[in-house]
C-alpha cells in the first residue's frame, strides 16, 4: 500500500513536471519568437524579465535593458506622456496603450507602440506591477508623416496659382475676410492694391501665351521683391490681375508700395 501510494505521488509530481516544462517551453517559444518586446516590471520601473527582441529591435540585449528604469530609454519630450500613463495604472486602470519614442543602442529614436497590461498579485490581487508589449510602429508612422506631407502640399496646391507660385483667388478671399475681421477688431487700417496689367491682351497676341505666361511670372517676382513683411499678401486675382493685401497699413504706405512695385 505505501509503495502504491508513493508510486502515485511520483506518478503526479512527474506529471506536474512534464507540464511545467511544456509550459516553460511554451513561455521560450513566445518570448524568443516574437517580434515585440514583451517586458515585465514593478511599479518604480524595476524590470524583473526582458525578452530577447529588444535586441533585434533596439540593439539593446535583454541583460542591458533590464538594467535601464522604465523611462531609461523613452524620448524625453514622451517621458510625461508615459509616466501619466503608468499612473493611471498604479491607481487600477487594468490596461493602457501608449506611443513615444525609445532610444536604441546607437543613439536614434524609434517609434514604438507599447501595449501595458496590470499585474496582479496572485494571492492578495493587489496591483504589483506591469506587463509591457513593445511593438515597432516606426513605418506607421513614415507613412503618416508622408500622408500628411502629402496632404499639406494638396492643400497648398489648392490655395496657389499654378502659374505664378502666387496666392490664388481662393486664399485671397479667405484671407482678406481674416484680416478685415482681425483689423475692425484691432481698430487698426487695412490697404488693398489692385493691380491691372496694361495693354496685357495685346503684347499676348502679338509675342504668344509663352511671353505672355513669362511676362505674368516676371510681374509677379517683382511684386514679391516689393511686399516683404510677414503678414502681408500677394494674390493672382485674375487672368492679368494682381493683388496686394496690407494688413495695418494706411494709405500713404500702401501709395508708396505700389509705386515701388510699379518701378
Amino acid at each position: 500500500l505505501m509503495i502504491y501510494t508513493v508510486s502515485v505521488v511520483l506518478e503526479r509530481q512527474k506529471a506536474t513536471e512534464r507540464r511545467l516544462q511544456e509550459i516553460v517551453s511554451l513561455h521560450r517559444l513566445v518570448t524568443e519568437n516574437s517580434r515585440d518586446v514583451i517586458i515585465v516590471a514593478d511599479f518604480d520601473g524595476n524590470r524583473s524579465f526582458v525578452s530577447a527582441a529588444a535586441e533585434s529591435m533596439g540593439g539593446w540585449n535583454p541583460a542591458e535593458a533590464k538594467a535601464f528604469g522604465s523611462l531609461g530609454l523613452v524620448h524625453p519630450e514622451d517621458q510625461r506622456k508615459v509616466m501619466a500613463v503608468v499612473g493611471e495604472l498604479r491607481s487600477g486602470r487594468e490596461d493602457a496603450m501608449v506611443e513615444c519614442r525609445v532610444r536604441k543602442r546607437d543613439g536614434d529614436y524609434l517609434w514604438v507602440e507599447s501595449a501595458l497590461r496590470l499585474v496582479r498579485d496572485p494571492g492578495t490581487g493587489i496591483p504589483s506591477g506591469i506587463l509591457n508589449t513593445v511593438r515597432d510602429i516606426s513605418e506607421r508612422k513614415r507613412a503618416e508623416q508622408q500622408l500628411r506631407e502629402a496632404y499639406r502640399a494638396v492643400e497648398l496646391m489648392s490655395l496657389t496659382d499654378v502659374l505664378t507660385g502666387l496666392a490664388n483667388r481662393r486664399r485671397f478671399d479667405r484671407y482678406l475676410a481674416t484680416e478685415w475681421r482681425r483689423n475692425m477688431r484691432d481698430n487698426k487700417p487695412l490697404s488693398l492694391l489692385m493691380l491691372d496689367v496694361d495693354l496685357f491682351k495685346a503684347y499676348n497676341d502679338t509675342y504668344g501665351h509663352q511671353q505672355g505666361d513669362s511676362c505674368l511670372k516676371q510681374i509677379a517676382e517683382a511684386c514679391m521683391d516689393v511686399v516683404s513683411r510677414a503678414g502681408d499678401l500677394v494674390a493672382r486675382f485674375g487672368g492679368e490681375e494682381f493683388v496686394v493685401v496690407l494688413p495695418n497699413t494706411e494709405s500713404e504706405g500702401a501709395l508708396q508700395v505700389a509705386n515701388e512695385i510699379c518701378e
